[in-house]
């Protein structure tokens, strides 16, 4: 039996989800739960996917989400998808209007959490606020949480809360993997301060850690790295840098050495050997479920060799250099 990782939950922004039937996805509810680490539950968004906002949450809702044991999370809409005669994303008005769509669609009375997807610089801190209070309130979430938020943001937040009485933030959901580790010097002590729990999305870097991609240093890529996808240029700007590859490389060679898959190894880093702990949770996307299967299969054998923890903290520390460049 591995040790205990954090939750792991199935992303529901792309891939799998939004593509699937209400029956294949029922039927991949069940599965989810029979698996080596059983799925904690499902990470959805009123936005989801785009660019046909609302459907992640109708195939979930069609599917029965409501009548499995399975936890679910859901967003509130941002970008244009927001009526904005009513202010910004969080106004009071429109976080009422995007929660009842969400139940509506999800076919259930309530959500465990609901985030803010992102900061709305319309929208004045206490009004928001006072609106997820209001959401808490009525019984249509369990608890609220903020994502893509700076530390300085969530510690505004957190005060505001507490001066309102409104409960804080159980959860931040944000960007974390092995060559994106910032989030560990400003943010997360700011999240342990306030017992807010961490959830994790882009594990493998939208699959640039892996095995496919160390083997042919960098000449076979994701596809959300190549020309044409609408994510290109900001995978390719954040990840795929020269001095990062070669280090991807050389771990790649390691795990390689010893029948180690990388991809699968990012995840055990993640699950075992980052600061992320009980409580915390990482987000798989998978558009198969060999891929679900996969991922979670390699979280299962646990820890990985200490030679192998090194060679990731030597591609952090590059990583960490070119950050910026």
């Amino acid at each position: 039996m591995a040790p205990k990782a954090p939750y792991i939950l199935l992303g529901a922004g792309g891939g799998i989800v939004p593509n699937s039937s209400p029956e294949e996805m029922a039927s991949l509810l069940k599965h989810i739960q029979t698996l080596p680490v059983p799925i904690y539950g499902i990470d959805t968004a009123g936005v989801y996917p785009m660019p046909d906002p609302g459907l992640s949450e109708r195939v979930l809702g069609k599917a029965g989400i409501g009548e499995t044991p399975l936890i679910l999370d859901t967003k509130i809409l941002v970008g244009q998808t927001v009526d904005s005669s009513n202010g910004g994303a969080l106004s009071k008005v429109n976080l009422q209007k995007s929660m009842d769509k969400s139940l509506e669609q999800l076919k259930v009375k309530k959500v465990r959490v609901i985030y803010a997807h992102q900061p709305d610089t319309q929208t004045s801190v206490a009004e928001a606020v006072e609106g997820f209070g209001k959401i808490l309130k009525d019984g249509k979430a369990e608890s609220w949480g903020v994502s893509n938020f700076s530390a300085a943001q969530v510690e505004e937040y957190a005060a505001e809360a507490k001066k309102q009485g409104v409960p804080l933030p159980t959860l931040y959901q944000g960007q974390y993997n092995a060559i994106f580790r910032s989030p560990e010097e400003d943010l997360f002590p700011v999240l342990k301060k306030h017992g807010i729990k961490f959830y994790a999305y882009s594990p493998t870097a939208g699959g640039f850690l892996s095995t496919k991609v160390a083997a042919s240093d960098g000449a076979e890529l994701p596809s959300r790295f190549q020309a044409g996808h609408r994510a290109a240029d900001r995978m390719n700007a954040k990840y795929n840098k020269p001095k990062t590859r070669a280090a991807l490389v050389s771990l790649h060679k390691v795990a390689e050495a010893q029948g180690i898959d990388l991809l699968g190894a990012s995840l055990r880093w993640l699950a075992y050997h980052s600061p992320l702990g009980e409580g915390d949770g990482i987000i798989l996307g998978a558009s198969k479920v060999e891929q679900i299967d996969h991922s979670d299969g390699e979280i299962a054998k646990g820890p990985l060799p200490e030679d192998i923890v090194a060679e990731y903290e030597k591609l952090w520390a590059v990583a960490k250099g070119e950050e910026g460049s």
